[in-house]
């Protein structure tokens, strides 16, 4: 149960690894195009990805919390 929580919680820090570097080219593209409505959007990715994070975040801290529970029980 543990492994299975442990990967799931790598894999989920590489797909938000990646959102966010995919975020950062977004940014970059809008930028060379100069478009407003383009750049918009990636503030709203940036946004939703930082939400993201800190709920791949909790969920970690969760995971520590409960490790620690089941090894002292």
């Amino acid at each position: 149960m543990v492994s299975f929580m442990a990967y799931f919680s790598l894999l989920s820090f590489f797909f938000f690894s990646f959102l966010f570097s995919s975020f950062i080219w977004f940014d970059l593209i809008g930028r060379i195009f100069y478009s407003d409505d383009f750049f918009m959007l990636t503030l709203k990715i940036g946004k939703c990805n930082v939400i993201l994070q800190d709920f791949v975040h909790a969920l970690g801290l969760l995971q520590v919390e409960l490790t620690q529970r089941n090894f002292h029980s």
